[in-house]
């Protein structure tokens, strides 16, 4: 019975929500649920939905007593025999009300039909079943249906329920019953009507509990086929005949007699694929095929299925953990559903695991690999296929990927030629078997996938030495070719960095471990400045770390001296200062010896810079004037770059000593520099404090203005500190205009800006700035 919410009932929703920091639509709220957005949607906006969905809504949020929320129209609807109903529903662990339904029995005694039966309820993929009933409809042109997708992914339960919701509805049309008692009673789309149903199984084996047990009998070939055609319609003619010819006569005669449905289960393990295929293609019009494969078929109506989404994945674990009388929590549900994938097979599974006792937290450990009869189940078939092959190596080399890779990207690590045909047609060859998918222009694999076909790598030490050359020779090459200094609007370049950066990490991460230091270091100092513009500081100080600690073990002082260089600069930004002037005081001292010139103006304006910080403005101003005069040894465009440090380095020494005459003009002057050698990031950061400069004199048009330009461009090149830098300005500007509210807006962009670069400082001074500005508004 549908049910809606009051306006009182919303306002107590939402007092609830705001005290677990939930959004409106959170997904979240919907996990926890069990629903989906736009049912949350619906609720949220007074509409009515399914009273199980209403009151799992309310529950989710913490509201027990969801009767508080209903509408008062509404609550006159609840008899004494629904209320106890969902009364009941309040104390139970399931996540959905069961009502009575057809007896599975009676219908398996229906003449003319041959269905297995299923031994799990069918929950979830509500689009895909109302898909299938289209189109295996007698009124839908196609004679055959196929649908696809890797082993364990439920195409032969998707197939089930459909062809089980056909049989409901001819019973229930027989017996004038209540189509209400349909399975899934909420479907948009009426089963189609079949008077005969055959239902013909190749699959090999199947996963239990137990581990994977073999099929005591399979019908592999054609004649099978005709078998099951003759058994389920009680037409002995069809077998009695010799001749091949006249055996298909009898099959078409027979077929021809009552609307039929066919239903051919796990083709790729049949003999003679094609003359099955022919015979399905001949079939009368009053039968219609389907076909379940993990081999994409393009015949027909075509139907691929993929991994669960999240909501029905976490429907699927909550019932199994509840008829297995498995305890998990919530957080747990979800730790199991991101383990798995979302593959049904895997997790009813898995859950059977967990009831024999294994543990829960080995299960979730992506370190230790799940069971192998997963991995054999699912796909060591579809791997056989093609272990001679080209598209063999693609699978493995896409295994090494952490993200999703380019193609021309997986072809170089496999080891093909990226013009050749062969490698586009071992591509598509794998999407067939779906162990791998297409992403635009990248190429996916799950992640049980990937798993198993590491598993087959490691087994050839050889093969995976070359191929993982080839895996870090091709990034280093991106890594030199998009990273470097960030002339220009470097967002050209690093924008292709940023687009890898997964990958680029999980290259680097392997070196370090395995201690790869020449790749690693070559890697390193390539994306150093991308690291640092795009605010990738955690990761980027880990990174740059490991290869400074391997650089000093092998003596490597060069590459020692640039890193601590980048790595005092993000520490500096993110407030360490001590840490920070430690890294940058032992690389001046090192750069004596070692350092390029470059490097040492780079140290030395950035110890100008951390003594500003630390309010040492005389020890400053002596870092800047080296700076200044060690400059003077570089060649353009690199002089200009430090001439502009110094100048910018001046202006802030002025900004702090509140002299903003002297600022405003070594800003201006650094910006016209910076305007004459088209760099952009310093136009940006001089830009953002003239603004600064700009509201303190009052004058808001020109901050306004400048702001404007310089926030395009920052948020264009991906500078996220300087985004955040740009909406601490906004929010000064519009307090500075009594805008109090926009004011708030601003800081809490820009505070949330600071908290995610790590820059304490910067965050600490936004919180005062919002206390203060909040103070203001309840005063105004």
């Amino acid at each position: 019975m549908p049910l809606k919410a009051s306006v009182q009932g919303l306002e107590k929703i939402h007092e609830a929500r705001l005290k677990k920091c939930w959004k409106r639509q959170d997904t979240r709220w919907c996990q926890a649920a069990t629903v989906s957005v736009s049912g949350l949607k619906r609720f949220l906006s007074g509409e009515d939905i399914g009273d199980d969905s209403f009151i799992r809504i309310c529950q989710a949020v913490g509201i027990e007593n969801w009767k508080e929320i209903v509408d008062s129209s509404e609550a006159i609807k609840l008899t004494p025999k629904n209320s106890r109903k969902r009364d009941r529903l309040n104390t139970s662990t399931k996540s959905t009300t069961k009502i009575d339904r057809l007896d599975r029995t009676a219908l398996l005694c229906l003449p003319k039909q041959r269905l297995p039966h299923q031994t799990n309820e069918f929950l979830g993929r509500k689009s895909e079943l109302e898909q299938l009933l289209r189109v295996m409809s007698l009124d839908y042109r196609a004679p055959i249906v196929t649908v696809s997708g890797m082993g364990g992914v439920g195409k032969t339960a998707l197939v089930l329920q459909a062809a089980y919701l056909c049989l409901e509805y001819r019973y229930l049309r027989e017996t004038k019953g209540n189509f209400k008692l349909l399975s899934t009673p909420d479907l948009e789309v009426l089963p189609p009507q079949f008077e005969a149903i055959i239902f013909v199984s190749a699959k090999e084996s199947n996963l239990l509990p137990t581990g994977i047990t073999a099929k005591l009998k399979r019908q592999v070939s054609l004649l099978d086929i005709f078998q099951a055609i003759a058994t389920t319609l009680n037409t002995p003619a069809i077998t009695q005949a010799i001749a091949p010819i006249e055996q298909f006569q009898k099959v078409k005669e027979a077929l021809s007699a009552q609307t039929t449905l066919l239903i051919i289960d796990n083709l790729e393990t049949i003999e003679d694929k094609d003359k099955i295929i022919s015979f399905l293609n001949d079939l009368p019009n009053t039968t219609k095929a389907i076909i379940t494969s993990r081999e994409q078929q393009i015949v027909y109506a075509p139907l691929r299925l993929e991994a669960l989404v999240e909501i029905d994945s976490l429907q699927l674990i909550r019932q199994q953990i509840t008829e297995k009388g498995v305890s998990l929590n919530d957080n747990e549900i979800i730790q199991l559903h991101q383990r798995l994938g979302g593959l049904p097979i895997a997790m009813i599974y898995a859950i059977g695991q967990l009831a024999n006792g294994f543990p829960f937290a080995r299960l979730i450990d992506p370190s230790i690999r799940l069971f192998a009869d997963i991995g054999r189940f699912c796909f060591e078939t579809s791997i056989q296929s093609i272990s001679q092959r080209p598209a063999y190596q693609l699978l493995l080399a896409i295994a090494l990927f952490h993200q999703s890779p380019m193609r021309e990207a997986l072809v170089a690590v496999a080891g093909l030629d990226a013009s050749d045909v062969v490698a586009s047609e071992s591509l598509t060859k794998l999407q067939r078997l779906s162990l791998i998918f297409q992403e635009g222009e990248r190429y996916g694999i799950s992640s049980l996938t990937r798993e198993y076909a590491l598993q087959e790598l490691e087994k050839q030490s050889e093969r995976e030495v070359e191929m993982r050359d080839r895996w870090i020779n091709w990034h280093l090459d991106f890594s030199q070719k998009y990273g470097g200094k960030d002339w220009g609007d470097w967002h050209s370049q690093y924008d292709y960095l940023e687009a890898e950066w997964e990958n680029l990490a999980s290259v680097l991460d392997w070196c370090a471990i395995r201690d790869r230091y020449a790749d690693g270091r070559d890697i390193g100092i390539s994306l150093a400045y991308y690291l640092y513009l795009y605010g990738h500081w955690d990761r980027g100080m880990a990174v740059l770390g490991w290869v400074v600690e391997s650089g000093e073990r092998r003596e490597d002082w060069l590459t020692v001296v640039q890193l601590r260089a980048m790595s005092g600069w993000i520490m500096l930004m993110m407030g360490q200062l001590d840490y920070a002037e430690h890294h940058l005081s032992y690389g001046w001292q090192l750069s004596n010896d070692y350092g390029t010139m470059f490097t040492r103006c780079e140290i030395a304006d950035n110890l100008a810079i951390l003594h500003i910080r630390k309010g040492n403005y005389t020890t400053a101003r002596q870092w800047n004037e080296t700076c200044d005069h060690l400059r003077l040894e570089l060649e353009d465009p690199d002089r200009t770059r430090f001439q502009i440090y110094a100048l910018s380095t001046k202006a802030d020494l002025c900004y702090q000593e509140q002299n903003y005459a002297k600022a405003k003009e070594l800003y201006q002057n650094a910006l016209d520099l910076a305007l004459a050698i088209q760099w952009q990031r310093y136009t940006n950061y001089t830009r953002g404090w003239l603004a600064d400069i700009a509201i303190i004199e009052g004058d808001f048009t020109k901050a306004e203005k400048l702001l404007m330009t310089g926030f395009i461009a920052a948020e264009r090149n991906h500078d996220r500190q300087r985004i955040a830098f740009f909406e601490r300005c906004y929010a000064r500007l519009e307090f500075a205009k009594g805008n109090i509210e926009q004011a708030q807006e601003w800081g809490l962009k820009a505070k949330d800006g600071f908290v995610r670069l790590g820059m304490r400082s910067e965050m600490i001074q936004m919180e005062k700035f919002l206390e203060m500005s909040n103070f203001t508004h309840k005063e105004s």
